[in-house]
C-alpha cells in the first residue's frame, strides 16, 4: 500500500482517477485470437504433413505448409503476416522443444 500511495502521489492522480484508468484499459482490450497461438497450429499442421509423407524432413514440411492455401487461411484467422518458410520452421522447432505436458490440452482448443 505504501508503494501504491507513493506511485499515485508521484503521478499526481487520485485513487478514483487511477480506478477509472484501469477500468478503461480493461474494457478497451482487443478481442480475438491471440497471435501467439498460431505456432501451435503450425506445429500440428506440420505434424500432419509428416505423418502423411514419412520421408520428409520437418524443414521440407514447413516449406510445403508455407506454400499451401491452408496457410493463407491460418494467417487470416490469426491475423499474422509470416513471410518466410524459415519462420514457419522456427515456430515448429520452438513448440517441439516445449515440454509434452504443456501441449496436452492444446489440440482440443485449436480449430
Amino acid at each position: 500500500m505504501k508503494h501504491l500511495k507513493q506511485f499515485l502521489s508521484d503521478f499526481k492522480i487520485s485513487e478514483k482517477e487511477a480506478i477509472q484508468i484501469l477500468y478503461k484499459k480493461s474494457i478497451s482490450k482487443k478481442v480475438g485470437r491471440p497471435k501467439k497461438y498460431i505456432k501451435y497450429k503450425i506445429f500440428f499442421e506440420i505434424q500432419k504433413i509428416l505423418l502423411n509423407k514419412k520421408k520428409l524432413s520437418a524443414k521440407s514440411a514447413a516449406e510445403i505448409l508455407f506454400k499451401s492455401k491452408q496457410f493463407i487461411n491460418i494467417q487470416k484467422f490469426y491475423g499474422t503476416n509470416i513471410t518466410s518458410s524459415n519462420r514457419v520452421y522456427n515456430l515448429y522447432v520452438e513448440v517441439k522443444a516445449m515440454k509434452p505436458s504443456e501441449l496436452q490440452g492444446l489440440p482440443s482448443l485449436i480449430k
